[in-house]
């Protein structure tokens, strides 16, 4: 682990490279823990599996978030976006994304603060933005898993 603060961290990794060479994710913190329960609920046995005092923790992370979002929302497993933003920002190939306009609602009555993305085809030739639409749910696996059995073995 580096003992720089966080922000100083990011910011000599940031100046220390050339423009657009740095990705930066930002996350919620819990929900990046929440990993792949959603799309694959398999992973959780297969992060249990590897035994590791990180992996454990995962599980029961996974496990407290799985039940909280079906008792709270109904979904079976909790959302994994931003552990899915980090796995494109490492191999591109695990997520498949297409060009549309993505905008923040800020007048709709119904639908006031949320993300709303125009898939309508085609995109204007100035749209920037990108929506994830296709996740590899195996490749995705086995990134968190590499993850999970490499913890603390890279320094910076």
């Amino acid at each position: 682990m580096d003992s720089r603060h966080a922000v100083d961290l990011i910011i000599d990794l940031v100046m220390s490279h050339e423009p657009g060479e740095i990705p930066l994710v930002p996350t919620a913190g819990l929900t990046n823990i929440a990993l792949a329960a959603r799309k694959e609920p398999r992973i959780v046995e297969r992060i249990a599996a590897l035994g590791t005092g990180p992996a454990l923790f995962e599980v029961e992370l996974l496990e407290f978030f799985g039940e909280t979002y079906q008792e709270a929302q109904g979904f079976e497993s909790p959302p994994v976006h931003d552990s899915c933003a980090v796995a494109y920002v490492i191999d591109p190939s695990i997520v498949l994304t297409v060009r549309v306009p993505i905008d923040i609602e800020l007048a709709g009555a119904l639908t006031l603060g949320m993300t709303v993305a125009d898939f309508r085809p085609p995109a204007p030739a100035d749209c920037t933005t990108f929506a994830s639409t296709t996740l590899d749910r195996e490749q995705f696996g086995d990134l968190v898993v590499d993850a999970l059995e490499n913890i603390g073995k890279v320094t910076l």
